[in-house]
């Protein structure tokens, strides 16, 4: 199986524009909010929202995509995207922004499940191996270039026109997906038709119970959710932080995308580290310096202190995602990885979801600086149980 040169090309254009949607409402809901005079409170129930229905449906994603096909599964999520998208700056009510929060979240998410798919369906051995380097690489820089573009189009034009950007981005994403050839039939979906879509949901989540059971591949899901509780921040109240503070959002955009960089840089060296001290010792601790580095920028107003901050979250950030792909591999049989990723996707919006949620409430009850520091405490917390208990597996 093998993909012509015009798909491989028409792929990583997809994956310059997929992740980073999500990069760009992080950047553009949480000033839309302030602007509209939103409580922390409900400005985190408004951001974890986002995050509900993807939470829901990480599981059987994969299995959707099974039976209606990727492309189709794509193309629906990326018009999706464009729409709800367009609709935030004429959306007056904090009823519509939930609708919108809940199926935008359902629309990203996947997208991002079903171009993976796509990937994965149509190439294979070698030069699915490299496809996906160079499908990585492309995602990278729409994670690069994304937030500096959307904030500056705020910071010049407003809630109106960066919301319309983040619209014409998902509308490129929608009509890449529209040019993508159709990819050949799951060999699945013969069972998949005999079921409704709710059977397959269902099936998939008794099939991911006894994942439970297993110590180290709930090790491996507890390392995502505290991962992604520290970057949730950064897709929440950090954006809220700096433009109370004067920042711009063409600033903010660059302190985000410098972050993002970090991440890039910080992957590289991930296995070095893990050869040093350990995998599972590797990624507590480049999690546990994320969480400490973004939880303290609201004691600094200074630019250049908040950008190596942000820097260092990024890049501690980065080291922990590759060696969590390779915990789950080495713990965990071939015919199962799809599954047990759904189940890392699951704690991945677990873990957006409860930053906002909780930072809301601390926000509003004590203040920006204390939302912070118990959130980075309550991700400390976390990983140290984890540690102690990785520690009793290892003795056992």
């Amino acid at each position: 199986m093998g993909v012509s040169a015009r798909t491989e090309q028409l792929i990583y254009a997809a994956a310059l524009f997929s992740l980073s949607s999500e990069v760009l409402m992080g950047l553009a809901v949480p000033l839309l909010a302030v602007e509209r005079g939103l409580t922390p409170n409900t400005l985190g129930i408004l951001l974890a929202i986002a995050t509900v229905g993807p939470v829901l449906i990480a599981l059987p994603s994969g299995a959707l995509c099974d039976y209606f096909g990727d492309r189709k599964v794509l193309l629906a999520m990326t018009a999706g995207i464009a729409v709800t998208a367009f609709a935030y700056p004429f959306t007056a009510s904090l009823v519509g922004l939930f609708v919108l929060q809940f199926f935008g979240g359902i629309f990203r998410s996947n997208a991002w499940v079903a171009l993976q798919a796509y990937l994965v369906r149509v190439t294979a051995g070698e030069q699915q191996q490299r496809v996906a380097g160079k499908f990585s690489f492309f995602v990278n820089i729409g994670l690069l270039i994304s937030p500096v573009i959307g904030g500056a189009i705020y910071s010049a034009w407003g809630a109106t026109a960066a919301f319309g950007f983040i619209g014409l981005w998902g509308f490129a994403h929608l009509i890449i997906a529209f040019l993508l050839p159709e990819g050949p039939g799951s060999s699945h979906m013969p069972q998949a038709v005999e079921h409704s879509t709710w059977q397959i949901c269902m099936n998939a989540y008794r099939a991911a119970l006894p994942i439970f059971k297993r110590a180290m591949l709930v090790i491996m899901l507890a390392l995502t959710l505290a991962r992604l509780m520290s970057g949730g921040i950064v897709a929440s109240f950090y954006p809220v932080y700096l433009h109370g503070i004067g920042f711009t959002a063409a600033i903010i955009g660059l302190l985000m995308t410098l972050s993002n960089g970090g991440a890039t840089v910080g992957s590289l060296v991930a296995d070095a580290l893990a050869r040093r001290i350990g995998l599972v010792q590797a990624m507590i601790w480049s999690i546990a310096a994320s969480a400490v580095a973004i939880a303290l920028v609201p004691l600094f107003q200074n630019i250049w202190l908040i950008a190596v901050l942000s820097l260092i979250h990024g890049f501690m950030l980065g080291i922990s995602l590759p060696l969590l792909l390779t915990g789950i591999a080495q713990n965990s049989e071939t015919h199962e990885r799809g599954l047990i990723l759904g189940l890392r996707s699951m704690f991945n919006k677990g873990g957006v979801m409860a930053a906002p949620l909780l930072m809301g409430f601390l926000v509003a009850g004590w203040g920006m600086v204390p939302g912070f520091l118990i959130t980075g405490a309550v991700i400390l917390i976390v990983l140290l149980l984890i540690g102690l208990v990785t520690s009793r597996l290892q003795q056992a």
